[in-house]
């Protein structure tokens, strides 16, 4: 497939890319086994390789041709054998940090840039890692698990929240670690992540436009980070920031903190709008209901809606519950609230802003913690999720919760949820270190 020609002498620096290196075995005796050798031989692209590089020997002396390739560990897995990725990224981790490996890595990278700057040299040789690595951690559905689409396993820690951008196009996602990710949605590429240093990342949201990233971290700060220029807006609490969310028109953030206290956030200047104080514990849970109205539950048992105009308790309280309340979401479709407590109990109310006495309903999700709760767009169906490893899915439109489908979704505590915005699709985040993507 080489033109004649000099055409070598145009190329800066040619990377070749292998498979692994096949284990043939034995011939055998019989007819199918040394049909089964050759058939080995014939795709071997090692040899092929190996060919190329002695045809254009000057390539390879003059530092302009390298050849990676998987030595040890992939010779009996297949290209079609997904399942068995754990495997390639060992073998492949071990591979690129071996010393003559990062050596060649080195030579390449200084190659291509035409440079020896070390910081740029180092740049590209991550960019060579963060290739390896991601070749097998995407794992596209074909498994088992009803309705699994894809797994997502870039982060090294437990993925505590997970959020869809409004124009699904992307998914956030944030870790243990402190690491925030945002993932391209369709083919599940990692596009971007960072770490902010305020440690282990509690709460993400999107602002309604898309443009904003809300966070909340177990180091007493929350941010707003515009997404497109990297500026960010620090939110301060005295306490861990267990929750976040934007008001519907996009104005205002609101955070929720182990501190006791709502605060509500200008999201253009970051400018602290309105102190809201009553709680008597760590407040987990809070939303914006209405342009004016936020709620909010945490560790003393309550559910209290707020006036953030005046910034007093509108209802004292809106609901009491026989557990601490770790989750609440609210539907603008449907007007209708629901709430997850350490109890595994999930709890429906249809009226909770409305002026008339609250009316809730109560069913037992789960069997442990209920972790998060959401509504899809159109307000008739919720998902939730728990300590127990599952994700369930509620139709909730005649005001009474009625299981639709359970999922056993991870090998760990389910943390996050999130509905995409058409609908299609159900997030979960673990534990287990994954963010899995559902159809439903």
């Amino acid at each position: 497939m080489w033109p004649a020609g000099s055409l070598e002498k145009k190329v800066q620096c040619l990377v070749s890319i292998g498979t692994g290196i096949q284990s043939l075995g034995q011939f055998g005796d019989s007819l199918i086994g040394i049909g089964e050798s050759l058939k080995k031989i014939a795709t071997e692209t090692e040899k092929t390789a190996e060919q190329f590089a002695r045809d254009k020997m000057m390539l390879h002396k003059d530092g302009r041709y390298y050849r990676f390739n998987v030595s040890c560990g992939l010779a009996d897995i297949g290209l079609e054998e997904a399942k068995r990725k754990n495997e390639i990224a060992a073998a492949t981790d071990l591979y690129i940090e071996s010393q003559e490996v990062h050596k060649q890595l080195k030579a390449c990278a200084m190659s291509m840039l035409g440079s020896s700057n070390d910081v740029r040299v180092y740049n590209v040789m991550d960019q060579f890692r963060a290739v390896a690595r991601s070749m097998s951690n995407l794992e596209i559905q074909h498994s088992k698990e009803a309705g699994l689409r894809a797994v997502l396993r870039m982060h090294s820690s437990p993925v505590n929240a997970i959020a869809y951008s409004p124009d699904m196009k992307t998914i956030a996602s944030g870790s243990v670690d402190g690491s925030l990710k945002i993932w391209e949605i369709g083919t599940e590429k990692l596009v971007r992540e960072w770490n902010d240093g305020t440690g282990p990342v509690n709460a993400i949201a999107f602002s309604p436009d898309g443009k904003v990233l809300g966070t909340g971290s177990a180091g007493s700060i929350g941010r707003l980070t515009n997404i497109q220029s990297g500026n960010t807006h620090e939110l301060q609490h005295v306490g861990s920031v267990n929750s976040i969310a934007f008001s519907i028109d996009g104005l205002f953030a609101v955070t929720g903190s182990s501190d006791k206290t709502v605060k509500m956030w200008s999201v253009k200047t970051g400018f602290l709008h309105r102190l809201l104080e009553g709680n008597t514990r760590a407040v987990r849970a809070v939303t914006f209901a209405e342009r004016s109205t936020i709620l909010s539950g945490g560790d003393d048992y309550t559910v209290r809606i707020w006036n953030s105009e005046s910034g007093m308790v509108a209802r004292e309280p809106l609901l009491r519950c026989s557990s601490g309340v770790t989750t609440i979401a609210y539907s603008p479709s449907t007007k209708a609230t629901v709430v997850g407590c350490d109890n595994g109990k999930i709890r429906l109310c249809m009226n909770a802003t409305s002026v008339k006495m609250a009316e809730w309903t109560e069913v037992g999700g789960h069997t442990g913690a209920v972790t998060a709760v959401a509504f899809s767009m159109e307000g008739q169906n919720i998902v939730s999720a728990s300590i127990d490893g599952k994700v369930k899915l509620w139709y909730a439109g005649v005001g009474v919760l009625s299981l639709v489908k359970e999922l056993k979704a991870h090998k760990g505590p389910v943390t996050s949820v999130a509905f995409s915005p058409d609908d299609k699709t159900v997030a979960s985040a673990s534990s287990d270190k994954t963010v899995k993507l559902w159809e439903i």
